[in-house]
């Protein structure tokens, strides 16, 4: 099957950030196969069903390269519970007042994320989350191309930002070790290669040394990407001072986390020297505010 955008604006994205007016995209299947000018377009493809983009333009999808589609009940009220931002920094994140869902009622939030997603013009999600295999049927279906990061942790009895001693519990990361394998053996590759598997480290607050050195070598052996919630709340860097004598950053960094493939989230509560020693190991940083483009051919 073939499809012509006619009588639009195409924004290329590529190196020049060229954008073509009065243009045409032509579509085979699932591939861009043309683009330029109307009139050439139109009679290069003449059975080639035709819609018009007039006064519409046409651009890559947006990458969504953090978010988490259980939550989607949540959006308007985490606001209101953020920790204070003043000083002395000592607040975790609040718990969030939502009712227990059952798996069907989970798998619709899922869904309408997904389907959110898609309205925006999101292309490419990177979800994070515990128990991404119970949805990750519902996500190929949806048509997005995803990064599915499993998460894991080992502190127990606290959450990111709570102070306090540092709980290990050894059968919580096992559990996790667990979960990101399976994910990756019955998902990785799925969709035509549009689902990918990565795995994710819940926060440095909330993983020990020996854990993150797991998640690392797990990594490696999967040949996979890694995400972290990283300077999410100041009550975390006040955590891991704490807990390990060193910013988030530096922590991760001595226990050989930071990569070029890790995608670290929020980074808003960061230090110069953390923001140099995170753009030195060429890990992403996606803090808000930061626009992400997904190149027509590129993952």
């Amino acid at each position: 099957m073939q499809s012509i955008i006619h009588d639009t604006t195409i924004v290329t994205a590529d190196e020049q950030c060229t954008v073509h007016y009065d243009a045409a995209i032509a579509i085979a299947e699932d591939r861009i196969v043309a683009l330029g000018p109307n009139a050439e377009l139109l009679a290069r493809y003449p059975a080639a069903e035709r819609i018009d983009g007039r006064g519409k333009a046409v651009m890559p999808g947006f990458a969504n390269v953090h978010t988490h589609f259980g939550l989607t009940l949540a959006r308007g009220i985490y606001e209101d519970l953020s920790p204070s931002h003043t000083p002395p920094f000592e607040g975790g994140l609040a718990p969030l007042p939502l009712p227990t869902l059952s798996h069907e009622e989970r798998q619709v939030m899922c869904q309408l994320g997904m389907l959110e997603a898609i309205r925006s013009g999101t292309t490419l999600v990177l979800e994070d989350a515990v128990g991404i295999l119970h949805y990750a049927e519902a996500l190929e279906a949806s048509g997005l191309r995803a990064l599915l990061c499993e998460r894991a942790w080992d502190r127990t009895r606290a959450g990111i930002g709570q102070p306090g001693p540092f709980n290990v519990d050894a059968t919580l990361a096992e559990q996790g070790l667990r979960r990101i394998e399976e994910l990756h053996t019955r998902w990785h590759g799925k969709g035509h290669g549009r689902i990918q598997i990565g795995l994710a480290a819940w926060a440095p607050d909330m993983c020990s040394p020996a854990l993150l050195r797991d998640l690392r070598t797990l990594q490696e052996h999967l040949d996979v990407r890694a995400t972290v919630h990283l300077n999410q709340i100041w009550g975390e860097v006040a955590a891991v001072q704490s807990q390990r004598g060193l910013l988030p950053t530096a922590y991760l960094a001595r226990c050989d986390f930071l990569s070029d493939r890790l995608i670290a989230a929020h980074c808003r509560c960061m230090t110069p020297d953390e923001e140099r020693l995170l753009g030195a190991s060429g890990a992403t940083d996606c803090r808000p505010g930061s626009l992400w483009l997904h190149h027509y051919a590129r993952y």
